[in-house]
């Protein structure tokens, strides 16, 4: 595994060019895939509207594996190249050219190297995995490779989501059309020997921390939990941090729990397992309980000693839905200023 030292000169340049692209990546390809469990979510909530789900349905994921470290490339600045000339305005972005762009990615990219045992040794493929240039790179290779699938499952009104390297979508037709589709996007022409890809086939499906599936045409939802850490350690929450509290890091729980629990009963199922985590790391069911009832106080709900039922949980499913919503928007604006701030240091003003 190749990392990024902190020291190496080149990641300057890969910062400064990983902020001019990250505003195209997210117009043009992040906002159209769903980078989060909750989107997934809501997402086949919405297929279920449209009449879309069948008891026969059926889920496919795929996971592509080690991008990040073996995409070549040629393969890399090809499709840099060809997405900067589609999308790029003018061609440049912040003022600078797309060819300057692509000709520092490739100065990148030529230039990763490391020692091992006193030996030099220079990366030929992919780049390192803690860099933020090589994920949104991977990206728009990953939307170019997914074109011919995307839009066939568009004309046939499936459902298709993709978070960096882990896709998923729907499948109304036979599982012989199925297999006969994957085996038309299966990639062995030799351009695409790098690429290994682990297929699943099913009713159900693990997206991210999310747990989908359907039992006869019914959708249900949870959390998905990873057996080897869980419960044995405190769950993990994308929002949060470490140096965090338990009781911010409670908080985030329950509302991921109210975000992709479909039903009463699933939430109290995650609940209870929820109370489990925070228990065996030393935290009071006096401490659980009364954040409990606070959390149920700050969304307009008054009685924690109560069994809740499926009206009442549905109604504070939606009141969480819109704070998250406007939470991720707020979130998203402060990104953007960031970024201009960043940017404001980096490129000189005319004056």
């Amino acid at each position: 595994m190749m990392t990024c030292s902190k020291e190496d000169p080149i990641k300057a340049i890969a910062c400064f060019i990983n902020i001019l692209l990250q505003p195209l990546v997210q117009c043009v390809i992040r906002s159209k895939t769903l980078p989060t469990g909750s989107e997934a979510i809501q997402a086949f909530e919405g297929y279920v509207k449209r009449g879309y789900l069948q008891p026969t349905t059926l889920f496919v994921t795929m996971h592509i594996h080690d991008l990040c470290t073996t995409l070549p490339h040629h393969l890399i600045l090809e499709k840099l190249q060809e997405f900067l000339h589609t999308y790029a305005e003018n061609r440049q972005i912040e003022g600078t050219s797309t060819a300057t762009i692509v000709r520092l990615v490739q100065l990148i990219l030529e230039n990763q190297f490391c020692v091992y045992e006193n030996k030099l040794y220079q990366q030929t493929a992919g780049c390192s995995v803690h860099s933020s240039l090589i994920i949104a790179l991977v990206d728009i290779y990953l939307f170019y490779l997914q074109h011919n699938l995307v839009s066939i499952l568009t004309n046939k009104k499936e459902l298709f989501g993709r978070s960096l390297n882990q896709l998923f979508f729907t499948w109304n037709g036979s599982k012989d059309e199925l297999l006969t589709l994957l085996d038309r996007i299966n990639l062995t022409n030799s351009t695409y020997t790098h690429i290994q890809i682990t297929t699943s086939i099913d009713h159900n499906l693990q997206y991210l921390d999310a747990e989908i599936g359907h039992d006869e045409g019914l959708l249900y939802t949870r959390v998905y939990h990873d057996s080897n850490f869980e419960p044995y350690a405190l769950p993990y929450v994308l929002e949060t941090t470490a140096s965090q509290s338990h009781l911010f890091l409670l908080r985030a729980v329950l509302i991921r729990s109210i975000l992709y629990c479909s039903n009463v009963v699933e939430f109290e199922n995650e609940r209870l397992f929820i109370d489990l985590c925070f228990i065996m790391n030393d935290i009071s069911m006096n401490f659980i309980q009364k954040t409990y009832e606070n959390f149920l106080i700050e969304f307009h709900l008054f009685r924690a000693d109560t069994c809740m039922d499926e009206n009442t949980y549905q109604g504070l499913r939606q009141r969480i839905r819109q704070y998250h919503q406007r939470r991720t928007q707020y979130h998203l604006r402060q990104r953007q200023r960031r970024r201009r701030r960043r940017l404001h240091h980096i490129i000189p003003s005319n004056e």
